[in-house]
């Protein structure tokens, strides 16, 4: 995801550098709950973003957007709300139907809620791999993250994957895991 022009023109170069041929689809990462410790566009930021790639990043393909609504909030429909106001804004000042921009939005707690809400995109590691180990602190100015990777939970993945698709009528289309950690994105199309 990126959340500014000057991080989308950053990327570009990068792909352009190493000489990748095809379009790295992203998403623009909007701010949603006004949390200050996330990263994040303000909404009304998105479509300038936006336009950006799509007109000044060769190497990049807009895909959509995405949010991360306040941690521990038990209702996280207003963010999940605001981000499907946010792409319809988009899309028209960018002359697009807004089924041609994803909506990545909703995790382990609340992909139920996200999905009815339009959610293209969900994150369930937490569900499917456990919790993440805390981050230890070091010696310097922070702390970095544990070291040791979380134990794939196959009896929670065997048991959810099939649930979720049978409960929400999607279907699991495609899985990522990224290096250093694990990362499970879940691309949903109604069923």
């Amino acid at each position: 995801s990126v959340d500014s022009s000057k991080c989308a023109s950053a990327l570009d170069k990068a792909c352009d550098a190493v000489g990748r041929k095809e379009l790295l689809k992203v998403m623009v990462q909007v701010n949603t709950s006004a949390e200050e410790s996330k990263s994040g566009c303000e909404a009304s930021e998105a479509s300038e973003i936006a336009k950006h790639i799509m007109s000044s990043c060769k190497k990049l393909e807009l895909a959509g957007l995405m949010t991360i609504g306040k941690l521990g909030d038990p209702n996280p429909e207003p963010y999940f709300k605001k981000l499907a106001e946010t792409r319809a804004s988009v899309a028209k000042d960018l002359g697009l139907e807004e089924s041609r921009l994803q909506l990545s939005m909703g995790m382990s707690g609340d992909y139920e809620l996200a999905i009815k809400m339009g959610s293209n995109n969900v994150r369930v590691g937490s569900t499917i791999f456990g919790e993440r180990a805390p981050k230890k602190p070091t010696g310097g100015s922070g702390g970095t993250a544990d070291a040791s990777t979380p134990k794939p939970q196959t009896a929670k993945a065997n048991s959810f994957l099939p649930q979720l698709s049978e409960n929400l009528g999607v279907i699991a289309a495609a899985s990522a895991f990224a290096a250093g950690g694990v990362l499970l994105f879940l691309r949903m199309r109604r069923a």
